[in-house]
């Protein structure tokens, strides 16, 4: 074994460092400029805010009765309020399991399960959420208007 690797390092020695092939790094990604002119260059920008929400009745998440695509970075999709539910998740970094109940709305004690979901990419990190609530009252009490579709 030793005369081997003595006869392969004689070998790179005796070619030179031409003997080496070179690779290239991989080409850098080429970045698209956002509405304004101005270029993305940080992995925020390149990562996106974008998140599918649905609306389904009962406490499965499909059929989805209603859906709707919301990105958030520029503010765009078929979100009907997607400012308002743009800023909302921006005040939790993405993460809809941060959104708090409004304490000041009261909800009937019916059982009329309602299950949201909300899955995509958040700067750079996948967002799976789903949940079920007792009723779409208690639906709207929660992420000001995220799933109000």
């Amino acid at each position: 074994m030793k005369p081997l690797l003595a006869l392969l390092a004689g070998t790179v020695i005796a070619a030179g460092p031409s003997a080496i092939t070179h690779i290239p790094p991989p080409p850098r990604p080429a970045w698209t400029p956002h509405a304004g002119g101005n270029t993305a260059t940080t992995a925020r920008d390149a990562a996106g805010r974008t998140l599918i929400v649905t609306v389904s009745r009962g406490e499965q998440p499909r059929p989805a009765q209603r859906f709707a695509l919301l990105t958030c970075d520029p503010v765009t999709g078929t979100h009907p309020s997607a400012v308002e539910a743009c800023q909302t998740l921006e005040k939790v970094q993405g993460d809809p399991t941060r959104l708090k109940a409004d304490p000041n709305l009261v909800c009937p004690l019916i059982w009329d399960p309602v299950t949201v979901t909300a899955n995509g990419i958040w700067d750079g990190r996948y967002v799976w959420y789903q949940r079920t609530f007792a009723s779409s009252c208690e639906k709207r009490s929660v992420g000001d208007g995220v799933f109000d579709i």
